[in-house]
């Protein structure tokens, strides 16, 4: 999720970075880094996983799978890039790649942003007009599709002026004046813009879910079972509203920095700040730091499906480590009789890997959203 411009402070000025090996916080930035690809990596692929096997998949679902798609990308491919450049003096990609690297990682930000938004739309759709027909996946999959179009020609104009000089991918603006206007820009239509979208649907479905439990407290006792149904409902609406409203607010103070400081630095003095390339990694760290805590805001709807993969992955793991030893011990095996009737049925033997825990359907065990 993080955006082009931690990259492009040497194109709006004359100054000139520091080399890699002269930082010193190159090694804990580095190890940091590492540490935030194996958290996102992992974490995105379970919540993939575990959302891709639900049947009947929710339509929260769907967007919740786009999320984690695009963290996924910032592990495999923003950060790594990230890291080769700071590694490096100069460019060390092709030339060509100098429009795609900044460009694409402006992308995977504007999809975050723009998935949080239909999120909270949708959650605002089920739970103030429930009554409503509900979203089909096919609809919701021409929404992520318009989603990740939108964000490519939002970033089109930055990718124009890209190009590379003297061995450097650099921003060829015509004037100041248009990098002010584009720093604006982004401010306002990833960042500001949408978290205000984001925060008037969750405020209306706040008011909504307060009034239902007044209501539902003003009801006579006779219809007990009514309300009882009706309580469950709610607890699982404030439920998922809580993990989204998480989200959104891990975003928002993961990428507030960043845009803080550009613009400072384009429309205040921060361009002659001496302390800039010190605070510059932190806000870097922050950045990426957001699709390493996406998987724990939602991993926590599904804690008990998470516990019960990683129970069912060690299991086969202890079994297949337990038979590779017995082939190699070279001991004779006594085999004693069985007794009849003695060994439940179903039951498979721990070393094949068989049985309830290996083979257990994911699908007769997830937690359904609303």
């Amino acid at each position: 999720m993080a955006n082009e411009t931690l990259h492009v402070i040497n194109n709006r000025s004359t100054s000139v970075r520091p080399k890699a090996d002269g930082d010193p916080f190159l090694v804990p930035q580095l190890v940091i880094f590492a540490v935030i690809i194996t958290v996102t990596v992992v974490g995105n692929f379970f919540i993939c996983w575990i959302e891709l096997k639900r049947k009947p998949r929710k339509s929260s679902g769907y967007f919740i799978i786009n999320l984690a798609i695009s963290d996924l990308a910032v592990g495999l491919v923003s950060i790594p890039l990230d890291i080769v450049e700071q590694l490096s003096n100069g460019w060390p990609f092709l030339d060509f790649m100098c429009k795609v690297v900044y460009p694409l990682q402006t992308v995977l930000m504007a999809v975050s942003v723009t998935t949080l938004l239909c999120m909270s739309i949708e959650r605002y759709r089920a739970v103030v007009t429930p009554f409503k027909s509900k979203l089909s996946g096919r609809f919701i999959v021409k929404v992520i599709i318009s989603v990740w179009a939108t964000s490519i020609l939002l970033v089109t104009p930055y990718t124009l002026v890209l190009t590379m000089k003297d061995g450097n991918c650099i921003e060829d603006w015509p004037s100041q004046d248009h990098v002010k206007i584009y720093t604006a820009s982004v401010f306002a239509v990833l960042y500001l813009l949408p978290l205000t979208l984001i925060s008037i649907c969750y405020t209306k479905i706040g008011v909504y879910l307060h009034k239902e439990v007044k209501r539902w407290k003003s009801m006579i006792k006779s219809i007990r079972r009514m309300r009882k149904m009706s309580n469950v409902r709610h607890t699982q609406n404030i439920k998922i509203i809580k993990a989204f409203v998480a989200a959104v607010l891990a975003f928002a103070i993961c990428q507030l920095p960043t845009h803080v400081i550009w613009l400072w630095h384009d429309f205040g003095t921060g361009r002659s700040w001496k302390h800039l390339y010190d605070v510059l990694p932190f806000c870097h760290i922050l950045t990426y730091l957001n699709s390493a805590i996406d998987p724990f805001i939602f991993g926590s709807l599904n804690a008990r499906v998470l516990r019960k993969k990683f129970t069912s992955m060690f299991s086969c793991f202890k079994g297949r480590k337990w038979q590779r030893q017995n082939r190699g011990s070279g001991s004779r095996k006594v085999m004693f009789p069985q007794k009849p009737n003695t060994r439940r049925k179903g039951s498979g033997t721990r070393r094949n890997c068989l049985g309830p825990r290996c083979k257990r359907s994911t699908s007769n065990t997830m937690e359904s959203y609303v």
